[in-house]
């Protein structure tokens, strides 16, 4: 991708966002992924995959904002409700100028085959690979440039759950608005971009 504008998609709950619009954006302190991330490692050197990126130093975002709004876990209703409530999240607008170099993206759908390949007796039949290592193998295989791609649907044709991988704090500066998932849920815009314009 060129020097265009190109913003990708941070979720974060709303109750962090004042938060994150003060000091930036570092790296989740989330364990739970810690020996997985470090089975990636020993896999790709195994296998001799170079892998440019420390996932447990990752900052990941959407592609998109359909993929952002795709990806949205809900709540349920009362009982008896039809309408599904969105959790109280937001999306963070990072213009991605100042961190071109150091965006990469990769399939998350094959680490989710790692996690459930982890953590279930017997993986589901939405986990696409054979194994554990197999999973990994997948993952690592995965983590792409963003420069390869001209253009953001080419990501969304790509990968089958894509994730922005960014091994950098993200400066406040970056970060162009918040949007909360609410706000948009039926609105039925779904551009890579240019941002949502404020207030809208």
């Amino acid at each position: 991708m060129d020097e265009e504008e190109f913003f990708i998609y941070h979720s974060a709950p709303v109750e962090t966002i004042p938060k994150i619009l003060r000091e930036g954006l570092t790296p989740g302190a989330e364990t739970y992924r810690r020996e997985m991330e470090a089975d990636l490692e020993t896999t790709a050197n195994r296998k001799n995959i170079s892998l440019p990126v420390t996932r447990q130093e990752c900052v990941f975002c959407y592609p998109s904002l359909r993929q952002a709004m795709e990806m949205a876990t809900f709540d349920t209703g009362p009982p008896g409700s039809r309408e599904p409530l969105f959790p109280r999240s937001g999306l963070l607008v990072v213009d991605t100028r100042t961190i071109r170099d150091e965006l990469y993206v990769a399939d998350f759908d094959f680490f989710s085959d790692v996690i459930d390949m982890r953590f279930m007796n017997e993986p589901d039949h939405a986990v696409r690979s054979d194994s554990y290592e197999s999973a990994l193998t997948n993952y690592a295989d995965s983590v792409t440039s963003l420069h390869v791609f001209d253009l953001p649907a080419e990501i969304d044709d790509t990968f089958r759950i894509p994730e922005v991988l960014i091994e950098a704090d993200i400066s406040p500066a970056s970060i162009r608005e918040t949007i909360l998932r609410k706000e948009i849920c039926g609105t039925r815009w779904f551009s890579s971009y240019p941002a949502l314009p404020a207030g809208e």
